[in-house]
Order: structure tokens, then sequence, then C-alpha cells
């Protein structure tokens, strides 16, 4: 199975299939000027009936219904947006989601924040917010939200007690997949533009509902036409609702499609994936919710509900459905017949569903998988870029578990945070002592003296995963407890009025992730739409890359910048700038400028970056930090590729 292909193919497809909805919107025009027409004289229009003489063609008319039609549609879509304003977590908790505690204490709740933990390392994500859904015993979860800064990903119960560690891993890297290629923004504006379309239809409902009628059942007068136009907006209201949920299906599959094999990608396990749609085929409830707005978020599950794999769907639920068949699914991943699976799937029995019981004290301080895939010296390697679930394993492993259990505590993750900023000099490191003394959350300045000698042990490869475990922990803070650790990791940055690699990524991956995740940052607009137009950005960015990575090799950085631009197809007069303008702070408005071009530059960019950095074949855990920042300024995860 060729997955980068699959991945073109299926993003071509969804730019086509978005084109649709524009003639959904046609379409419901079209319906409404057909009954208008007819019902005009009902209303006594006759400016327009003397005007057009009973004629079918009435421009006008048209013109009025198109504006009218198109602002009722617009307006019952951002409604719709506004009240999902706060993302994953609003679609989380409407399904009856629980936020899943930051130190979990039973075995399989642990099992999934490991999991979960693993992805973020491996693909340099920052931790979503996590739910489960305690009253599902169906095979189903699904990632909600508009960016990194506010998704959450929501398991049920029943994912949970049937699949194995395996199949587990399969279905996150899936919903995590839906986070690096949009598809929860996507998502969200699909469950608003429905919503809009079916203002026509709760339109047409409400003045129905609203006519009164004289006692023997007759109409008062010039409620007739009333009548008339209610129950034809509420049958056209439906049309258009039924229009746009075939597109919603059609882009929706693709996109499911994309994300199994991207799931294949990260984990490069077929089976972990293909074993949890399999288990899904052959358990009694599938992928059923019983919440009953299932239907309404059906696009974002990672099963359909309905498809139990114990029968061939018809032909019309296979055009309905937000997701392909399980046969389809698996048979893309296999590389298989989809007749393979005509017979059925081996049944998975409900008293096989694992016991979640309470992890004993002495072993709750690391559940993780036994068994360390790759050997890894965070020393020398550069695990902290992009290291891979069996890597990421083996650094969440290296990490003393004292650190594992105060990531999950917000208190001690501040003091976390903290210690990682805490220098070594004896001038500056008094002054930043303090300074906490004096402004410092009470509980987190004793958590730091606590932790942070077990902070200071730890080699510089391993600090950017120590705060890629915590950053999901510290959304748990008050709105007025983030803002005065805000306060703080700026004060300790800026104590010695020098900015290392490591404060730089602090500040473009933890705090720009947790700016957005409390409401704080807005979302970036486009600008610039060609890499000519940010030329000068783009420079700065590749020539910092090149001088932190090469300091005393001025050729060596020559050359590695030199190919970056190739890469990138800019002109090769492009200058190498003096390494003196390439600091630090520089570059962080050339990584904002750069988030204002649209989302194919980023990735190029990245792409260029990489290359850059590997041009020697060598990745320093400074540049580790770098194109680490990079990627949490741009919001792109680790490419599969290299993983």
């Amino acid at each position: 199975m060729d997955f980068f292909e699959h991945q073109a193919q299926a993003r071509r497809r969804t730019g086509l299939l978005s084109l649709y909805f524009a003639l959904a919107i046609v379409a419901l025009v079209g319906a409404l000027y057909s009954v208008l027409v007819w019902l005009l004289p009902f209303f006594g229009a006759h400016q327009f009936v003397n005007q057009y003489h009973g004629a079918l063609w009435q421009p006008d008319l048209l013109r009025w219904i198109a504006i009218v039609t198109v602002a009722a549609v617009a307006l019952g879509s951002l409604y719709r947006m506004w009240s999902l304003r706060s993302g994953g977590r609003a679609v989380a908790e409407a399904l009856g989601g629980v936020l899943l505690e930051t130190a979990p204490r039973t075995r399989l709740k642990r099992r999934l924040l490991n999991v979960v933990e693993e992805m973020s390392i491996a693909s340099g994500v920052p931790r979503p917010a996590i739910y489960i859904l305690p009253d599902e015993i169906g095979i189903n979860a699904f990632a909600a939200g508009h960016d990194w800064g506010d998704a959450a990903i929501a398991v049920s119960s029943g994912a949970l007690r049937v699949l194995n560690r395996e199949e587990l891993q399969g279905v996150i890297a899936h919903e995590f997949s839906h986070i690096f290629h949009g598809d929860m923004r996507l998502n969200l504006r699909l469950l608003g533009l429905l919503h809009g379309i079916q203002v026509i239809g709760i339109t047409g409902r409400f003045l129905l509902r609203g006519m009164r009628f004289r006692s023997g059942g007759r109409l008062q007068a010039g409620q007739g036409a009333f009548v008339l136009l209610g129950g034809a907006l509420y049958v056209i209201g439906w049309i258009g609702v039924f229009f746009a949920s075939l597109i919603k299906a059609a882009i929706s599959r693709q996109r499911e499609f994309l994300a199994d094999a991207s799931a294949v990608q990260y984990t490069r396990n077929p089976d972990g994936i293909g074993g949890a749609l399999a288990k899904i085929g052959g358990f009694p409830r599938g992928g059923r919710l019983m919440n009953p707005r299932e239907s309404e978020i059906s696009h974002f599950l990672f099963a359909h509900g309905e498809d139990d794999g114990r029968k061939e769907p018809h032909w019309l639920d296979r055009l309905m459905s937000t997701h392909p068949a399980l046969s389809d699914r698996l048979a893309r991943i296999y590389g298989v017949d989809a007749s393979r699976w005509e017979a059925g799937f081996p049944e998975v029995r409900e008293s096989a569903l694992q016991d979640d019981s309470v992890i004993p004290e002495h072993t709750i301080s690391n559940i993780a998988p036994k068994t360390v895939l790759v050997d890894l010296d965070v020393s020398e390697s550069a695990a902290s870029f992009n290291p891979g679930l069996a890597a990421a394993r083996g650094v969440i492993k290296s990490l003393p578990s004292i650190l594992i259990e105060a990531a999950h505590t917000p208190s001690d993750a501040c003091a976390l945070v903290y210690a990682v900023l805490i220098s070594t000099e004896p001038q500056t490191l008094q002054r930043q002592h303090q300074y906490l003394q004096e402004n410092a959350d009470r509980v987190v300045y004793r958590a730091l003296w606590r932790l942070g000698a077990e902070v200071r042990g730890l080699q510089r490869g391993q600090l950017l995963p120590l705060l890629e475990l915590l950053a999901g922990t510290l959304t748990a803070m008050s709105l007025s407890q983030y803002r005065r650790f805000v306060r703080d990791v700026e004060a300790l940055i800026d104590a010695d009025d020098y900015l290392d690699t490591t404060e730089f990524a602090v500040k473009q991956i933890l705090l720009r992730h947790l700016d957005r995740a409390f409401g704080l940052r807005p979302a970036t607009r486009v600008r610039y739409r060609n890499l000519l137009e940010v030329l000068g950005p783009v420079a700065l960015a590749l020539s910092t890359l090149a001088w932190f990575g090469h300091p005393d090799e001025d050729d060596q950085a020559r050359a590695a910048f030199a190919q970056a631009i190739r890469k990138l197809g800019l002109p090769e007069s492009t200058p190498l700038l003096n390494a003196e303008r390439c600091t630090l702070r520089a570059l962080g408005f050339a990584f904002d400028a750069l988030r204002e071009c649209v989302p194919d530059l980023h990735a190029q960019v990245l792409d260029a970056a990489t290359a850059l950095i590997a041009h020697d074949r060598r990745i320093t855990v400074v540049e580790a930090e770098l194109i680490r920042a990079l990627q949490g300024a741009l919001e792109l995860p680790s490419t599969p590729e290299s993983v």
C-alpha cells in the first residue's frame, strides 16, 4: 500500500468535494424560488405579479431569495460555530465525556495516558486533553478542536476495555492524524454549516407551530399562505440537510482513509489499527454510541456506529455513511481484496472485557511497555527531534519516575518548567530564586526545591520530551494561575538577558500552545501565499539554523543553507545572513511572519529546514530544539516519513 499517494489523493478529493457545498446552497435557493413564485399571489405581492404577469422567471425575486437564504444559512452556521468556540472540550462534554484525571490510578486509564503521551512525543504535538466516555460500551473514539491548543481526544469505555495496547495505539494514532491534517477544524465547520442549512427547516417548523386555528378547524384570515410557506420551508430544509449530509459523508470517508494510512505510518504496525477495526466488526455492540447526539457528530468518530461488520451495508447506507465499510478500510490497510471479510469477523465476546483495576501504590509511578524497541542515547542523538513511537517509549522510560509523576500534577508541572529554566550561573541563579521566593506560588516553589535536583540530572535531550509530557497537565490551571505562571516563566528567561535554545523552545512550543488553550491568542490569519513574499523571514530562519548547527564551520553552514534554498525553489542568489544577525529573538519574529503563510508553505519550510539540519548527517540537540520550535510555531507534527 502506497500510503503517501493515498494521502495526496485524499487531500485532492477533499478539496474538490468542499466546492459541492456551494451547489447545495444553489439547490436550496432554487427550491425556495420555485415555491415562492407559486405562493406570491397568496401574499398579495402585486408588485411582482403585475410586473412579471405571472412569469416563471422573476429576477428580482430570485435575487432577494438568494440574499435572504445565504444570510440565514450564514447566521445559523456562525451561531453554531460560536457555541463550539471552546473547541474539542465542548464536543467531548456534549457527548458525556469525563476529563481524564492528570494522574489516573487504574490500569486501563493509565495505559491510555501513556499511549497518548508517546504519540505526543513522537509527533511533537503537545498532549491534547483526554476524555473518556464512561457510559459507552461500543468501540469508538474521536478528536475534536480548532487547532492544537484546544484539541481533545475522547475514547469510549468499550475501546479501553476491549482493545489491547497496540490496537489502542493504532486508534490514537488515527485520531492524532485528524489533529495533524486539520480534520478537526473541518469537522467543526461542517457541523456549523449543517446547522445553518437546518435553519431553513427550523423556520418552517416554527411557522407551522405558530399558526393558530379558529374553532371548528377554520384558518384565520391570511394564515393559509403562512401554513403553505411553513410546510414548504420545512420540506425544503430537509432537502438541504440531505444534500449536505451526502457531502459531509463523502468528505469524511476520504479523511478516514487518510487517517488510517497515517496511523500505519506513525506506528509502523498495520495490526494495531487493523486489529481495532476487526474487533469492531466482531464485537456485539460494534462502534455504536448510546448518546442521542451521535448522528450529529458521526463524522468525528473513529468508526460508524451502525457498521458492526456482520452484514453487508445497503448501497444507500454506504452512500450516506460518514465512514467507509470496515472491509474496505481493512483492505486498504493490508493491501488485499475486501472480499476476505465477506464471511464476517471473529466474534469478540463481552465477557472478554479487560478489568480496569486500581494500580497498587508501589507500581503506579510508570506503567509503560516493558520492551524498548530502540536503544536511545539522548545525550548524543536528537531524540527530542523526531524519535518515533518506539524511541518515544524509550525517552519516557529514561525519565525518573518521580518526574513522570510530577508531570501529571499541575503544581509540580509548573515547578518542572521552572527547574528547566533555572540557570547554573551563580549570579543568575541567585536572581531567579530571589524572584521566585518573592513572587511564585508557595506550593510550586516548594515543589521546585523537591524536584530541581532531578531535573538538573537530566541530559539536555530529555528536556523537551519532559515539557511535552506536562503540557496537557498545565491546561488544568485556572486562568489566573496561568497568567501568574507565564509571568514567572518570562521573568526566569529574562533573568540573564540571554535567550538560549531551550528557553526559545519553551516560548515557541509550550507557551504558544497554552495561550491558545486558555483563549489568550487568536487564530493566525493568512496573509502570504508565496514564499517570495516572506523571503526575508525564510532566509533569517534558515540562516539561523545553519549557524547554530555549524557555529565554527562557515563552509558547512553555507552548503547546508544553499541546499535548503534549492529545495524551496528560491533564487540561488539568496544570501546566507551574517551570524551576528541570526539571534533567537530575531528568529521569533521570523516565525511570526511564517505563521501567516498558507499551510502548504509551512510544510515546505519545515521540509527545507529538516534537510538543512540533516545536511551533515548528524543532528545536535541544539538543532533538535530549534526544529521542534519551528514545528510548534507552525503547528506541524514530525513527518511520518522520518519516523
